[in-house]
């Protein structure tokens, strides 16, 4: 599924129940559920760029853009349930301290790889976190066969 689809948190679907996105003030968006989480004392600190905003999470707007965008049906993988290493394509990396939760950000200061369930301990370290695409393998293999047809 495009990340355009899914919580930047918990990485789950949207729909139009509990997990509709929701903007926050700066632009970033997240699902209700995880919205929900993030609101304490009075506020809501965006995970990407750690902007405090004094909303409460019912009074901030859905993103109608994702919401109306939304696939229709459901496609294999996204009930929400976490993933099964055993059946995970080669391309895909699981966390190692998470075993059944995919790798989905990067740590620049520790130079490593984790889940959404990982998250706060860099983030909360002041480390500079970025998002990944889990078909980052794909991409490279796809990038280094571009290459080598060029050189040819």
């Amino acid at each position: 599924m495009d990340s355009f689809f899914e919580c930047g948190i918990c990485f789950k679907p949207y729909n139009h129940n509990e997990k509709k996105p929701i903007s926050l003030p700066c632009g970033h968006s997240f699902c209700f559920e995880c919205i929900k989480q993030l609101y304490k004392h009075q506020m809501i600190k965006c995970p990407y760029d750690k902007i405090a905003h004094h909303n409460s999470p019912e009074n901030l707007p859905v993103n109608y853009s994702v919401l109306t965008a939304l696939p229709m049906g459901v496609s294999p993988g996204a009930n929400g349930e976490e993933a099964d290493p055993n059946k995970a394509t080669p391309s895909v990396k699981f966390c190692d301290i998470h075993p059944s939760k995919k790798v989905k950000f990067y740590c620049k200061n520790d130079r490593s790889m984790f889940c959404s369930k990982c998250i706060l301990k860099h983030t909360e370290m002041k480390h500079d976190v970025i998002q990944i695409s889990p078909k980052i393998e794909e991409m490279k293999k796809m990038i280094e066969e571009m290459v080598a047809e060029v050189e040819k």
